[in-house]
């Protein structure tokens, strides 16, 4: 199975911003097409950030400078 890493600057946000619903749909594409999908963000998560689990994409908190 093909991997994809991303990370983003935030979670997506696909109701508040173009970018998020940009991101959404980027992440359903490499979905679509065979890809199992992680990403991870720096930002804490908010209430409007997407389900992504719910679309089977694992996430991930990271951390800066922590070793």
């Amino acid at each position: 199975m093909k991997k994809l890493f991303v990370i983003g600057h935030t979670f997506p946000e696909p109701s508040t911003t173009a970018a998020g619903g940009r991101m959404m749909q980027l992440l359903q594409f490499f979905s679509e097409h065979g890809y199992e999908i992680d990403f991870g963000s720096t930002a804490a998560r908010s209430e409007r950030s997407a389900p992504l689990e719910s679309s089977k994409i694992n996430t991930h908190q990271l951390r800066l400078n922590d070793s």
